[in-house]
């Protein structure tokens, strides 16, 4: 059993590191973060934090604060009509399939997923 002079001095130490403050997050360093996803926004976060000489956990706190996300944006062809009338065919092709049991859904397999929004990022 501990003493009670070794359970104070934990409790200092504890209390001494709970108090401490991140120097790396200032308003420059956010101002930096900020101007550098502007100019370039599908740049990873590991590639800015190594360019912009920050370790890249400070980085994704900056990130954070600035309501910035770390998805990777890529350019897509956006989809027109012709698309969603040839998805909605392959979807009834599917179903009817899927009810007549030619298609068994147990060995369907998903590798990829992706996210699309309606003003057309793609977040894959």
């Amino acid at each position: 059993m501990p003493s009670s002079n070794v359970l104070d001095r934990w409790k200092t130490i504890k209390k001494a590191m709970a108090t401490a403050t991140a120097t790396v997050v200032t308003d420059g360093a956010k101002q930096v973060v900020d101007d550098f996803f502007a100019a370039d926004p599908t740049r990873s976060v590991r590639r800015a934090a190594e360019m912009l000489g920050i370790k890249r956990t400070s980085l994704q706190r900056i990130m954070k604060e600035l309501e910035l996300s770390p998805y990777k944006i890529q350019v897509t062809q956006p989809l027109n009509e012709d698309h969603t009338q040839r998805r909605s065919e392959f979807a009834q092709l599917m179903l009817e399939k899927l009810q007549t049991g030619e298609i068994d859904v147990k060995k369907i397999w998903f590798s990829d997923e992706a996210y699309f929004t309606l003003d057309g990022h793609l977040n894959k």
